[in-house]
């Protein structure tokens, strides 16, 4: 098979003149992509562009097959000539609007997406994806709208409902979140993300009880979920649970070493029980994860004022002031000299879109 440039005898696999050398290598090269076989795949889409060096298919079908194997760059190539080829086709705006997602590039995304529904605007699936972008934007009435706009078209689309789940709580309306991730459940009731989620819209409304029991439902779907071990030890956390928390804050980051977000509420819980050395030692990976973390530098301060280590702490101290020239600086002197401010967990709960 061929891979660029291959001459007639690579074609002797398939039968017949161009149009028909061209369906049976799309058909050959969509069997092995759907299997997982990119390289099979990728050598039957050449051999179509050997004999029509332009079609868009199989221009569009390599370029997923970058995108899937880490070659965006290739694969934003690839797709756009296939845009240029087939001006009609939907399809190839709706991937590159995907990889350029994955690369944040979100406002690129939503107008591939947008030029894609423009042409057909009855893909379900890809005015969820747009709403995913918007969301990520901050755009949320139009996410809200694009989500709903995807469930009008498909009913029960279980990742339409979660993401607008995610919307509604991140705008406060907790409610509709838990209403719309019950519904998800209701067509995906294996779904460990959606169960993670459901649980952080709970405890958003103070139902700590029945966040727990949706986390531990994720993490028994999939115990893997790094946001779910997560989101279970912080709510342990509020009810005052440490011991139990920081075995879940572990595990998170243990899925996940450079989650500073982890290694803070792992901080703060250790700190909860006593273990002063090994919460200052994760509020220092925390901030050495991540340098502009206020108030892991904050509780850091606050732990080696504790400790005695005043120099430090006051150091810590100045760098939060830095970060934040209206953060208080009476207060984290008064917490260097005493150690009695300390910074609670953030609320922030890890939420995932599908």
């Amino acid at each position: 098979m061929g891979s660029g440039g291959q001459n007639a005898a690579s074609h002797e696999g398939y039968g017949g003149d161009s149009a028909i050398v061209v369906r049976q290598a799309l058909g050959f090269g969509l069997e092995c992509h759907r299997a997982g076989d990119f390289q099979s795949a990728a050598e039957h889409y050449y051999d179509v562009l050997d004999v029509r060096r332009d079609q868009p298919d199989a221009l569009h079908l390599l370029g997923l097959i970058s995108f899937q194997s880490g070659d965006s760059g290739t694969a934003k190539r690839l797709i756009a000539r296939a845009i240029e080829v087939a001006v009609d086709d939907p399809v190839p705006h709706i991937t590159l609007g995907d990889i350029l997602y994955s690369e944040l590039s979100y406002q690129d995304a939503i107008e591939s997406y947008v030029h894609g529904l423009e042409i057909d605007p009855e893909l379900a699936e890809a005015h969820n994806n747009c709403g995913n972008a918007q969301n990520a934007m901050g755009l949320f009435e139009d996410a809200v709208a694009s989500f709903k706009h995807a469930l009008a078209l498909k009913p029960g689309y279980s990742a339409a409902l979660n993401n607008l789940g995610n919307v509604l709580r991140v705008t406060g309306r907790y409610g509709e979140a838990i209403s719309n991730y019950r519904q998800a459940l209701a067509f995906h009731p294996d779904s460990a993300i959606v169960h993670n989620n459901l649980g952080n819209a709970l405890r958003d409304q103070g139902h700590i009880h029945e966040a727990i029991e949706s986390h531990r439902m994720a993490l028994e779907i999939d115990p893997k979920v790094m946001e779910a071990h997560f989101n279970l030890g912080n709510a342990l956390s509020s009810l005052g649970d440490f011991e139990s928390a920081l075995v879940h804050y572990e595990l998170a980051i243990e899925l996940e070493p450079r989650f500073a977000d982890g290694h803070y509420n792992l901080g703060n819980a250790q700190r909860e029980i006593g273990a002063f050395q090994q919460a200052l030692e994760s509020y220092h990976r925390a901030v050495s994860i991540n340098p502009g973390y206020l108030d892991a530098y904050n509780n850091l301060g606050n732990m080696l004022a504790d400790l005695g280590i005043v120099d430090q702490a006051v150091a810590a101290f100045q760098i939060v002031l830095e970060l934040d020239h209206e953060h208080p600086n009476a207060g984290h002197m008064a917490a260097a000299l005493s150690g009695e401010t300390t910074v609670a967990a953030p609320p922030g709960l890890c939420s995932r879109t599908i």
